[in-house]
């Protein structure tokens, strides 16, 4: 998995304001990365961990601010933290992306559901008129 899905998760998973904090609580400066704009913003900061080495970082406060999606996650190998392991980047990303695959089939689940019951209840409805 590249890195433009780590973006997409910081994008869709954080508003502006929380990548800010996020920003804050990692000691980067939010206002000095890059670009305009939350995307770019979240582009940036990804490629900031990924040059220094300390991706791992930026993954465990990602799991720490929203543990009821990214919880289960396996804790962050201590040979990540010393040299930032390339492979553990990429099964990190990869898990990450499946949750939000897995999160957007529930959301199109959900509507279909509530879809299927208003038009059984308009059926009924209409039958109820007609008669």
């Amino acid at each position: 998995m590249d890195k433009a899905t780590m973006r997409d998760t910081l994008t869709q998973r954080f508003d502006e304001g929380e990548l800010r904090t996020l920003c804050f609580d990692l000691d980067v400066d939010y206002d000095c990365l890059p670009g305009a704009g939350k995307a770019n913003k979240a582009r940036e900061l990804v490629e900031y961990f990924e040059r220094r080495g300390e991706l791992y970082q930026l993954i465990r406060r990602v799991r720490m601010l929203r543990s009821q999606v990214y919880g289960h996650l396996p804790p962050v190998p201590e040979a990540a933290q010393m040299n930032g392991d390339r492979a553990w980047y990429e099964f990190v990303v990869q898990t990450l992306s499946d949750i939000d695959k897995r999160l957007d089939t529930l959301t199109v689940f959900v509507v279909g559901a509530v879809s299927l019951s208003l038009v059984t209840f308009l059926l009924v409805l209409v039958l109820l008129i007609s008669k």
